[in-house]
């Protein structure tokens, strides 16, 4: 019989997008410089169209190297772990997003288990909800 050991589960939310170092609460990626391409590109639109076309920029994957990682994530991701938790992202960006952002996540070697939207898309997830979970 294999024997089970219980690990905390440490759930992070991966994305602000307020000036660096504003932030409350810790989080790892600053998305500002995506935030400001896309308001500029929605401020082309009449009032009507620009929310959509706001996240429309904003969730354009090929923006995702723009994302920088804020200053205290590696330390914190370093301690959490230490305390022997198993950490995973909650990442609101559409799943569209997923593979820009894994490339980005390996390449700054903080790549962790992540839990993504499938909204924006109108496709659904295994459960027919718009969140598509992964196993942590």
């Amino acid at each position: 019989m294999q024997s089970r050991t219980n690990k905390t589960l440490a759930i992070i939310d991966l994305d602000t997008n307020r000036e660096r170092g504003q932030a409350e609460n810790v989080m790892i990626v600053n998305t500002s410089e995506r935030s400001r391409i896309a308001r500029e590109y929605a401020n082309q639109f009449g009032s009507r169209d620009q929310n959509s076309a706001f996240f429309t920029k904003l969730h354009d994957p090929e923006l995702v190297p723009l994302d920088v990682i804020e200053d205290q994530a590696r330390g914190l991701i370093e301690r959490i772990e230490a305390c022997g938790a198993l950490i995973g992202y909650l990442i609101s960006r559409p799943h569209t997003m997923e593979t820009a952002t894994e490339q980005w996540l390996t390449e700054h070697r903080i790549a962790r288990r992540s839990v993504y939207k499938n909204y924006g898309t109108g496709e659904r997830g295994p459960d027919g909800n718009q969140t598509r979970a992964t196993a942590l």
